[in-house]
């Protein structure tokens, strides 16, 4: 990260380290789904991002950061497929969270590769995960740490959201997230408060009106075909 002329932090994306866990961690399921036969998605945005409570577990003493942004992707398959209006989902969901505080020219990385369980009722679904590996960077006064496993901590996802279908193969999404972090013996962050926009993406579904169309999708969209 490095500060801006008026003092605001501007940070760094550390690209190839999160594409390398996130691959990690997802190389294994997608041949699973895939030879399986499954229909998977993907889910794929961002976020804006507000952190409570940073310390102790960035031990900066600051209560609260500023407003930061986030960039999320998931990719998860359905149990459930045949039924019309609910589906239980799995999934490897990756979040990378940031925030910061200008006047202490501090600012922090979040990171968590979560397994998700997820409930889809029509275009509304609640989700479920939790990470025991985490990862955090920080600056302080210009001195930069790179996103660096923490040992002993780990992290609980909760969302709730809602689908704008478009097409039977993509959707609009959005929702509200919370992050609850545990290094012992305590809670921090408590919590990553988060507004997430997402664009999903649907693989192995049917294109018709059929049991086997994603399940939020009734009609075609301006403009995408005729009205809904």
């Amino acid at each position: 990260m490095t500060l801006s002329e008026n003092g605001l932090p501007c940070y760094d994306f550390p690209w190839m380290t999160r594409l390398r866990f996130f691959i990690i961690t997802t190389f294994f399921l997608v041949p699973a789904i895939a030879h399986a036969g499954a229909a998977f998605y993907v889910d794929a945005g961002g976020s804006v991002v507000h952190m409570h409570n940073p310390d102790p577990f960035y031990g900066t003493g600051i209560p609260s950061a500023g407003i930061g942004y986030g960039l999320n992707l998931g990719i998860f398959t359905t149990f459930t497929e045949k039924s019309p209006l609910v589906n239980l989902q799995f999934g490897i969901e990756d979040r990378f969270s940031t925030g910061g505080d200008s006047s202490q020219q501090a600012s922090y990385q979040f990171m968590a590769v979560y397994p998700v369980l997820r409930l889809q009722l029509s275009r509304l679904f609640l989700s479920a995960g939790y990470s025991p590996i985490v990862w955090r960077g920080e600056t302080l006064n210009g001195s930069s740490s790179a996103l660096t496993e923490v040992s002993g901590a780990s992290s609980y996802l909760a969302e709730a959201g809602t689908l704008f279908p478009i097409t039977p193969k993509f959707s609009f999404g959005a929702s509200l997230s919370g992050e609850w972090v545990h290094a012992d013996p305590s809670w921090s962050p408590r919590p990553i408060m988060a507004g997430n926009f997402f664009m999903r993406f649907y693989f192995g579904f049917g294109s018709g009106g059929g049991s086997s169309n994603s399940t939020e999708f009734r009609g075609w969209r301006y403009p995408f075909g005729r009205d809904f």
